[in-house]
């Protein structure tokens, strides 16, 4: 197994914030119901990353985790817009509390 690195960490903390968007399948295809506070919390926890990590990054790392960012907060404000279409759990109960950190 390859040893750690900054990049798995973004990717799995990334894939979480997808899930709780309901952009993910579970592996017999169903797909997996939005959560948006969910999806919130790994935003804001790559944020954090971001923050508590400035300066220790290569340039890629830092990079990826921008990109990832940007990508993820894109994605929420569309979907919490309404612009992605109607997604599972996005009505009043699962609505948002507020956008992910910018």
């Amino acid at each position: 197994m390859p040893p750690p690195h900054v990049a798995e960490l973004v990717n799995i903390i990334a894939m979480q914030a997808m899930a709780g968007m309901g952009l993910l399948a579970t592996p017999n295809g169903e797909r997996i119901p939005a959560d948006m506070e969910v999806a919130k919390h790994f935003i804001d926890l790559l944020q954090l990353l971001e923050d508590k990590t400035k300066g220790n990054l290569t340039p890629e790392e830092k990079t990826l985790l921008e990109q990832t960012l940007y990508d993820l907060r894109m994605t929420f404000v569309q979907i919490a817009g309404g612009g992605l279409g109607a997604m599972p759990g996005a009505g009043p109960a699962g609505a948002p509390t507020g956008t992910p950190a910018v």
